[in-house]
């Protein structure tokens, strides 16, 4: 198998999320990369089973030669230390698996964009203002046109929170990083507006874009979207647990 050490990481959880990006995108479009991948998956969960047959074959034979030692102490005391290292094991095990079932960070942010930030609302009216045409644009997948229609927008009325944070998402959805701060960057300065997402989805973006310190600013900027209550607080709150 050629791509071992690439499997076992994606495996382990090591990738970077852009490698767990090209891997997962190489396992849609290589049918032997994907066969391969399989093949893991399923050595994998054969390995793991031998291991617990033998542990508990191992258990029977402790347990045939002690149950006949007279005395329950002296068998209590004979098998402490195999039931000592049974329970770390044990232990080790529920931990490993609620680790890798819980999502990463990286896992919720993504979650949040493709749920989240799918669509935009619109309004049920017979001609649409200039807001909703970049709306429907952004709804329709057109996204370059729809940042064109924002970014007019903005330029004419810089003051616009909510022009703001859609010019942002959609830069955020075009990985254009650093603009989409800019964006959410004057969005938030907007305090007077309590639905503002500007901070929420500054610190996303941060976590997106993922540079030397953009962790750690992310961090601080979720905790001050819950100190003071903001927009999106009960995310932040989740997100800030996976630090």
């Amino acid at each position: 198998m050629q791509n071992l050490e690439y499997i076992d990481d994606y495996f382990r959880g090591t990738l970077s999320p852009e490698a767990l990006k090209a891997f997962e995108q190489r396992v849609e479009t290589d049918n032997d990369f994907a066969e391969e991948v399989a093949f893991y998956a399923s050595t994998l969960q054969v390995m793991r089973q031998q291991l617990e047959e033998e542990r508990k074959n191992r258990f029977r034979e402790l347990y045939e030669q002690h149950k006949t030692v007279a005395g329950k102490k002296t068998v209590i005391r004979k098998l402490w230390p195999y039931l000592a290292a049974a329970a770390v094991i044990a232990a080790l095990f529920i931990g490993i698996s609620l680790f890798s079932n819980r999502p990463s960070l990286e896992q919720m942010a993504d979650d949040y964009i493709n749920t989240e930030l799918k669509s935009m609302n619109v309004k049920m009216a017979a001609h649409k203002d200039s807001i909703d045409i970049g709306r429907n644009l952004y709804n329709e997948g057109k996204l370059p046109a729809s940042l064109e229609q924002f970014k007019k927008l903005a330029q004419a009325d810089s003051s616009a929170t909510n022009i703001q944070i859609y010019a942002g998402i959609v830069s955020l959805r075009l990985q254009q990083y650093d603009s989409a701060i800019a964006y959410f960057k004057q969005a938030e300065n907007n305090t007077g507006d309590y639905a503002n997402r500007g901070k929420f989805l500054h610190a996303l973006t941060l976590l997106k874009r993922n540079g030397p310190h953009d962790r750690q600013e992310a961090h601080s900027l979720l905790q001050e979207v819950v100190a003071k209550n903001l927009e999106a607080k009960e995310i932040a709150e989740k997100w800030l647990k996976q630090f």
